[in-house]
């Protein structure tokens, strides 16, 4: 759904059955996302300008998961899990509110279609193909189920680039993707939320599960990690004006990778500053980085008309990297964890430890292909269209 939505409006975990008001949320969400990002690409001159500007985003993006870390944990222990959803309803009203009075007005009118088709194609496939993760631990990775699963969502994947190539309003216009800095950004971008998305997921149900923390000092302790994104955004930006986007993401993929193994250290009787605080910092000041260059080469060299596409296409890119990875991380994780339970380890907490661990490690992995994939794709500097001169109009004489 939200794959699908994302893409559209650039034109313009086990899973279970979504309700409607889910749905509603995840299209809000797929139609807002994208709009940030092209407004930037809009408003903001190609070099320093704008990636200062995609700095800042990216520092804004974790101040608001310290807040969301924090405040979730209030909620929960206050109120429940349900107000962690309710809270969202003042919040989005006041964007509302403050949205035209704040942003531009812009609209092309060219815009007449929908594919409806491709995005039902890709949409399923997608969400075929996570499913298909998540449960070839149950099924078994041979089983007959899991691998017609992953041929109907390869077939599915298959169906959308057809129907994108013949459709005369197609969803994602596939010609795009011969900017080099473009693809390469989107492949660097699927592999890193592969990899570091499943960090936040495993992080809080380490601390709740083995460590036995409350849901207000889990979410305290998972501060440092957005406040490190934050940071490393606001850097990132300076990186990639001077040296251009692949040698600091391509560092900056190593060093999160370094993050994550370190975190895979972690154990029952572990102290939070060695096993949790320090490599969650390494991690997110690596992921700042990631984060803003990936969002510079995803968008280099895009037309005004292809600025919609290729911000809906990085957000999409981000969505669907997280979902895969967390779908691995879950697999591998729940793989060790059953097995040291059936090879007699009788206590939970160490059993989920070890399942987390080698979740971890997984996840450094990805860095790892991310890094060399990101030095290998996206070129050295991004390509960029000049603003047109505006003329200037002298004052007629009397």
């Amino acid at each position: 759904m939200f794959t699908a939505a994302s893409l559209a409006a650039a034109r313009r975990r086990t899973p279970r059955r979504s309700s409607p008001r889910g749905r509603c949320r995840g299209v809000g969400a797929a139609l807002a996302a994208p709009a940030a990002l092209a407004l930037i690409m809009t408003l903001f001159a190609p070099g320093p300008e704008r990636n200062r500007a995609l700095g800042l985003f990216g520092a804004v993006a974790g101040a608001g998961g310290a807040a969301g870390a924090i405040l979730g944990g209030l909620l929960t222990d206050w109120f429940g899990w349900e107000a962690v959803l309710y809270v969202n309803v003042p919040i989005g009203l006041a964007a509302i509110a403050l949205a035209p009075v704040l942003l531009p007005e812009a609209r092309d009118e060219r815009v007449r279609g929908f594919d409806l088709t491709g995005a039902a194609a890709v949409t399923g496939g997608l969400a075929l193909l996570v499913y298909t993760l998540v449960d070839g631990n149950e099924a078994g990775w041979t089983s007959a189920r899991t691998l017609g699963l992953g041929a109907g969502a390869v077939a599915a994947l298959a169906a959308f680039a057809a129907v994108e190539a013949r459709v005369r309003h197609p969803l994602v216009q596939l010609g795009i993707f011969r900017n080099r800095s473009l693809t390469g950004g989107n492949v660097a971008a699927v592999l890193m939320t592969m990899a570091i998305f499943p960090m936040f997921y495993v992080m809080t149900l380490y601390l709740q599960q083995v460590k036995g923390y409350e849901p207000v000092k889990a979410g305290v302790a998972q501060l440092p990690v957005a406040i490190a994104i934050g940071v490393g955004s606001a850097i990132g930006s300076r990186l990639i004006t001077r040296f251009g986007p692949r040698v600091p993401v391509g560092a900056a993929l190593a060093v999160a990778a370094c993050g994550l193994a370190w975190f895979s250290r972690m154990s029952v009787t572990g102290h939070y500053a060695a096993e949790v605080l320090a490599p969650a910092v390494v991690m997110g000041l690596g992921t700042g980085v990631v984060f803003v260059g990936t969002a510079i080469a995803a968008t280099a060299g895009a037309s005004a008309d292809e600025s919609g596409l290729a911000s809906g296409l990085i957000n999409t890119a981000q969505q669907v990297g997280g979902a895969l990875g967390l779908a691995l991380v879950v697999a591998v994780s729940a793989h060790v964890t059953e097995g040291a339970l059936a090879d007699g380890e009788r206590v939970l907490g160490i059993a989920l430890n070890e399942g987390f661990r080698a979740g971890m490690l997984t996840a450094a992995g990805v860095a790892l292909v991310a890094a060399a994939g990101a030095l290998a794709l996206i070129p050295g500097r991004t390509p960029t269209r000049p603003r047109p001169r505006m003329r200037k109009v002298c004052p007629r004489r009397r």
